[in-house]
């Protein structure tokens, strides 16, 4: 025997009293959190986790001898930042020596 959905098939509208309360619920409690978040700035309103996208720094690979790679990671913590200081000061030292 086929039961019938609880939903009707042309308005998507609960036939039973609970579903329809649970609906309605929801939406009342979409209307508030919107309410609650209407006065934070458009771009507050969305919370990211994980490490923050920086905007000046693009995202690149690259290939690097093993034992170079050792000797930077050796130094501890921030070897990443500690490579792109070294290029930073051989693009400085070169631009001054042209």
């Amino acid at each position: 025997m086929l039961r019938r959905s609880p939903m009707t098939t042309r308005s998507r509208t609960p036939r039973s009293p609970l579903l329809r309360r649970i609906q309605l619920d929801y939406a009342e409690e979409a209307k508030r959190a919107e309410a609650e978040l209407a006065h934070l700035p458009q771009d507050r309103r969305v919370t990211r986790r994980g490490r923050p996208i920086s905007g000046r720094k693009p995202t690149i690979s690259l290939r690097i001898p093993a034992d170079l790679l050792a000797w930077f990671k050796a130094q501890g913590k921030g070897y990443q930042t500690r490579i792109v200081e070294v290029l930073e000061h051989e693009r400085q030292r070169t631009a001054r020596h042209g």
